[in-house]
């Protein structure tokens, strides 16, 4: 009755509750087919707050890259340019961008394609700690070599305060108790 009905925000409160529920319960990610995938895809363009669009995105690209689903490179570049544009319209949450574009990475967007992009995005010091956070390395040579020195020692001195901060709370008297 609700599909049916050309009540919008119905629709879209139903839309929404269904991909909660699927990525809330990974027992359903079994029936999750292609077909699907790329149907919702088609959708994503539309959806108009950059919360719910950058999570839904992420959680494409999980299923995708999990049950290993052949997804055209176009399509693949056209959900890259609509999370940047995500990226661009004010999306911070740290830990879920670096997730997104790793997964991005790793479905065929290239590093170079995600760095170019990401510069245009953010000034040098936001990208240097973006991509110090990102599971992959850079090599003198493919980057400018002041950025790649830039990008590894901030992953240097972010290892060093994890380990200090560690051995602190495990030294630490109320830790201890």
């Amino acid at each position: 009755d609700i599909l049916e009905n050309d009540d919008e925000e119905a629709k879209k409160i139903l839309f929404f509750s269904l991909i909660n529920s699927l990525k809330n319960n990974g027992y359903l990610h079994k029936y999750i087919d292609i077909s699907w995938i790329k149907d919702i895809l088609n959708k994503v363009e539309f959806i108009e707050d950059i919360y719910e669009k950058a999570d839904i995105i992420n959680f494409l690209l999980s299923v995708i890259y999990k049950n290993e689903f052949e997804i055209k490179d176009k399509d693949m570049e056209n959900l890259f340019h609509l999370y940047l544009n995500v990226l661009k319209s004010g999306y911070s949450v740290e830990d879920d961008i670096i997730s997104t574009l790793s997964l991005f990475l790793n479905l065929g967007i290239s590093l170079e394609t995600i760095f170019t992009e990401c510069m245009k995005v953010y000034h040098n010091d936001e990208c240097i700690h973006l991509f110090s956070k990102l599971p992959f390395r850079f090599e003198v040579g493919e980057y400018d070599e002041e950025f790649v020195f830039l990008i590894k020692q901030h992953k240097k001195m972010m290892t060093r305060f994890d380990l200090v901060l560690h051995f602190y709370l495990i030294t630490s008297f109320d830790y201890a108790e």
